[in-house]
Protein backbone atom coordinates (compact mmCIF):
# COMPACT_ATOMS: atom_id res chain seq x y z
CA UNK A 1 0.00 0.00 0.00
CA UNK A 2 2.81 2.52 0.68
CA UNK A 3 0.25 5.27 1.49
CA UNK A 4 -1.79 5.23 -1.84
CA UNK A 5 -5.62 5.58 -1.02
CA UNK A 6 -5.80 2.25 -3.97
CA UNK A 7 -5.54 -0.73 -3.70
CA UNK A 8 -5.83 -2.99 -6.99
CA UNK A 9 -7.11 -6.43 -7.60
CA UNK A 10 -4.06 -7.87 -8.83
CA UNK A 11 -2.62 -7.00 -5.23
CA UNK A 12 -5.35 -8.86 -2.75
CA UNK A 13 -4.40 -12.10 -1.89
CA UNK A 14 -8.00 -13.41 -0.35
CA UNK A 15 -11.33 -11.50 -0.71
CA UNK A 16 -14.66 -13.31 0.83
CA UNK A 17 -17.05 -14.24 -1.67
CA UNK A 18 -19.86 -12.16 -2.70
CA UNK A 19 -18.48 -8.76 -1.79
CA UNK A 20 -20.84 -6.19 -3.22
CA UNK A 21 -19.75 -2.61 -4.09
CA UNK A 22 -19.40 -0.07 -0.99
CA UNK A 23 -18.47 -3.25 0.95
CA UNK A 24 -16.33 -2.49 4.44
CA UNK A 25 -12.66 -3.64 3.60
CA UNK A 26 -10.39 -4.10 6.17
CA UNK A 27 -6.54 -4.52 4.58
CA UNK A 28 -4.13 -6.62 6.64
CA UNK A 29 -0.56 -6.89 6.09
CA UNK A 30 0.98 -10.25 4.20
CA UNK A 31 3.62 -10.61 6.33
CA UNK A 32 2.47 -9.26 9.41
CA UNK A 33 -1.59 -9.94 9.22
CA UNK A 34 -1.77 -6.61 11.14
CA UNK A 35 -3.81 -3.69 10.08
CA UNK A 36 -3.07 -1.48 7.07
CA UNK A 37 -6.28 0.32 6.30
CA UNK A 38 -9.63 0.57 5.94
CA UNK A 39 -11.82 1.23 3.02
CA UNK A 40 -14.43 0.30 0.44
CA UNK A 41 -14.51 -2.29 -1.55
CA UNK A 42 -15.58 -1.90 -5.22
CA UNK A 43 -16.19 -5.29 -7.68
CA UNK A 44 -16.91 -4.06 -10.91
CA UNK A 45 -13.22 -1.82 -10.93
CA UNK A 46 -9.72 -2.68 -10.97
CA UNK A 47 -9.09 -0.30 -7.80
CA UNK A 48 -10.64 -2.73 -5.58
CA UNK A 49 -10.49 -1.33 -2.28
CA UNK A 50 -10.65 2.56 -1.95
CA UNK A 51 -8.81 3.19 1.11
CA UNK A 52 -10.64 6.05 3.48
CA UNK A 53 -8.08 5.51 6.48
CA UNK A 54 -5.34 4.02 8.20
CA UNK A 55 -6.21 4.42 12.02
CA UNK A 56 -7.27 1.18 13.59
CA UNK A 57 -11.07 0.99 14.54
CA UNK A 58 -12.06 3.22 12.03
CA UNK A 59 -15.64 3.27 11.25
CA UNK A 60 -17.66 4.87 8.50
CA UNK A 61 -20.37 6.57 10.98
CA UNK A 62 -21.22 10.42 10.94
CA UNK A 63 -18.51 10.90 13.75
CA UNK A 64 -15.66 9.83 11.17
CA UNK A 65 -17.52 12.16 8.36
CA UNK A 66 -17.77 15.19 10.72
CA UNK A 67 -14.12 14.89 11.36
CA UNK A 68 -13.55 14.88 7.51
CA UNK A 69 -15.77 17.65 7.08
CA UNK A 70 -13.61 19.52 9.94
CA UNK A 71 -10.54 19.10 8.62
CA UNK A 72 -11.68 20.21 5.28
CA UNK A 73 -13.32 22.86 6.38
CA UNK A 74 -9.95 24.17 8.32
CA UNK A 75 -8.06 23.74 4.62
CA UNK A 76 -10.30 25.92 2.97
CA UNK A 77 -10.52 28.22 5.92
CA UNK A 78 -8.99 31.16 3.76
CA UNK A 79 -11.37 31.02 1.27
CA UNK A 80 -14.01 31.28 3.51
CA UNK A 81 -12.26 34.12 5.65
CA UNK A 82 -12.73 35.96 2.09
CA UNK A 83 -16.44 35.89 1.71
CA UNK A 84 -16.12 33.06 -0.76
CA UNK A 85 -19.58 31.19 -0.81
CA UNK A 86 -18.70 28.37 -3.44
CA UNK A 87 -15.78 26.28 -2.83
CA UNK A 88 -14.88 22.60 -3.20
CA UNK A 89 -15.19 20.72 0.19
CA UNK A 90 -14.26 17.70 -0.72
CA UNK A 91 -11.74 16.42 -3.74
CA UNK A 92 -11.99 12.80 -3.50
CA UNK A 93 -8.85 10.95 -2.79
CA UNK A 94 -7.15 14.56 -1.57
CA UNK A 95 -9.89 14.66 1.26
CA UNK A 96 -9.13 10.95 1.94
CA UNK A 97 -12.76 9.99 0.40
CA UNK A 98 -11.93 8.98 -3.22
CA UNK A 99 -14.44 9.03 -5.57
CA UNK A 100 -16.65 11.33 -3.23
CA UNK A 101 -16.71 15.20 -4.51
CA UNK A 102 -18.55 17.78 -2.19
CA UNK A 103 -19.57 21.32 -3.66
CA UNK A 104 -21.02 23.90 -1.65
CA UNK A 105 -22.45 26.85 -3.55
CA UNK A 106 -23.69 29.22 -0.71
CA UNK A 107 -26.53 27.18 0.93
CA UNK A 108 -26.48 24.56 -2.15
CA UNK A 109 -24.66 21.58 -1.29
CA UNK A 110 -23.47 19.36 -4.63
CA UNK A 111 -22.44 15.67 -3.75
CA UNK A 112 -20.56 14.04 -7.03
CA UNK A 113 -20.76 10.20 -6.56
CA UNK A 114 -17.95 8.62 -9.10
CA UNK A 115 -18.01 4.65 -7.60
CA UNK A 116 -21.33 3.28 -6.45
CA UNK A 117 -19.07 2.64 -3.58
CA UNK A 118 -20.44 5.45 -2.19
CA UNK A 119 -24.54 4.41 -2.73
CA UNK A 120 -25.14 3.01 0.19
CA UNK A 121 -24.01 5.70 2.54
CA UNK A 122 -25.28 8.37 0.55
CA UNK A 123 -28.03 9.12 3.33
CA UNK A 124 -25.43 9.28 6.11
CA UNK A 125 -22.95 11.58 3.62
CA UNK A 126 -25.84 13.69 3.20
CA UNK A 127 -27.43 14.24 6.36
CA UNK A 128 -23.81 15.10 8.00
CA UNK A 129 -23.47 17.60 5.66
CA UNK A 130 -26.67 19.54 6.05
CA UNK A 131 -26.38 19.04 9.72
CA UNK A 132 -22.70 20.42 9.81
CA UNK A 133 -23.09 23.10 6.69
CA UNK A 134 -26.36 23.87 7.57
CA UNK A 135 -27.21 23.43 3.75
CA UNK A 136 -30.92 24.22 2.38
CA UNK A 137 -30.58 21.58 -0.66
CA UNK A 138 -28.44 18.69 -1.35
CA UNK A 139 -27.92 17.93 -5.33
CA UNK A 140 -26.76 14.39 -6.40
CA UNK A 141 -24.65 14.29 -9.51
CA UNK A 142 -23.69 10.70 -10.75
CA UNK A 143 -20.87 9.68 -12.97
CA UNK A 144 -21.80 8.62 -16.36
CA UNK A 145 -20.67 4.96 -15.50
CA UNK A 146 -23.31 4.86 -12.42
CA UNK A 147 -26.00 6.52 -14.74
CA UNK A 148 -26.17 3.73 -17.18
CA UNK A 149 -26.98 1.49 -14.67
CA UNK A 150 -30.74 1.27 -12.68
CA UNK A 151 -30.25 2.35 -9.20
CA UNK A 152 -32.25 4.49 -7.48
CA UNK A 153 -30.92 8.12 -8.23
CA UNK A 154 -30.73 9.64 -11.04
CA UNK A 155 -28.35 12.69 -12.02
CA UNK A 156 -29.30 16.08 -11.36
CA UNK A 157 -31.94 14.65 -8.16
CA UNK A 158 -32.62 16.84 -5.74
CA UNK A 159 -31.98 14.42 -2.31
CA UNK A 160 -33.11 17.34 0.17
CA UNK A 161 -34.93 20.20 0.10
CA UNK A 162 -37.94 21.42 -1.87
CA UNK A 163 -37.53 20.70 -5.73
CA UNK A 164 -36.16 23.95 -7.35
CA UNK A 165 -34.71 24.88 -11.03
CA UNK A 166 -31.15 24.60 -9.90
CA UNK A 167 -29.88 27.83 -10.21
CA UNK A 168 -27.80 29.15 -7.43
CA UNK A 169 -26.47 32.87 -7.03
CA UNK A 170 -22.65 32.58 -5.25
CA UNK A 171 -20.03 35.06 -4.80
CA UNK A 172 -16.12 35.41 -5.04
CA UNK A 173 -14.11 38.04 -4.32
CA UNK A 174 -17.07 40.31 -4.53
CA UNK A 175 -18.06 39.69 -7.94
CA UNK A 176 -21.59 37.94 -8.22
CA UNK A 177 -22.04 34.23 -10.04
CA UNK A 178 -25.17 32.10 -11.20
CA UNK A 179 -24.73 28.62 -11.41
CA UNK A 180 -27.23 25.73 -12.39
CA UNK A 181 -26.33 22.78 -10.21
CA UNK A 182 -28.69 20.38 -11.57
CA UNK A 183 -27.69 20.70 -15.08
Amino acid sequence: MDGHPWVYESSIIKVPEGGIAGDIAIIFGQKTNKFLAMGLYDPDSPIRIKVLSTVSNSFLNADFLRAKIDAALQIRRPLLDNGITAYRLFAGENDSLPSLICDVYAPVIVIKVYSKIWLPYLDLVKNTLVEKLQGSHVVLRLARSITKEATAYSDGMVIHGEAFDGEVQFEENGAKFLCNVIK
